[in-house]
């Protein structure tokens, strides 16, 4: 997994969002792969995509003044980022910004 420059014509940045059974599954466009935490990775290296898209790769989904929080109900680990662009999964934080995600215009 790794991170680009946002380029609005990009479909490799851009992430559909489905719901299933009160949890969410976040499909990248151009690969139609899911973002998943993968347990038997290296603590550094479980943000991946799935090309099954099975029930491994739902997330809970928390909103909270208008920025979204991704967990992982099974390792309860966030989609996280850092200043330097890079793309993880760690221990969920609620004051941790490099949590909070905002959708786009085009996806709002």
């Amino acid at each position: 997994m790794y991170t680009k420059s946002c380029g609005a014509d990009n479909p490799y940045q851009k992430w559909q969002r489905a719901v299933l059974d009160g949890k969410v599954l976040l499909r990248n466009v151009a690969t139609r792969r899911c973002l998943w935490v993968n347990p038997l990775k290296a603590e550094d290296k479980q943000l991946e995509t799935d090309p099954t898209c099975a029930n491994g790769a739902l997330w809970w989904e928390l909103v909270v003044d208008g920025t979204y929080r991704f967990v992982d109900p099974y390792s309860n680990k966030a989609l996280d980022s850092n200043a330097k662009g890079s793309a993880y999964a760690k221990g969920y934080g609620s004051d941790n910004p490099y949590q909070q995600w905002r959708p786009t215009a085009a996806t709002a």
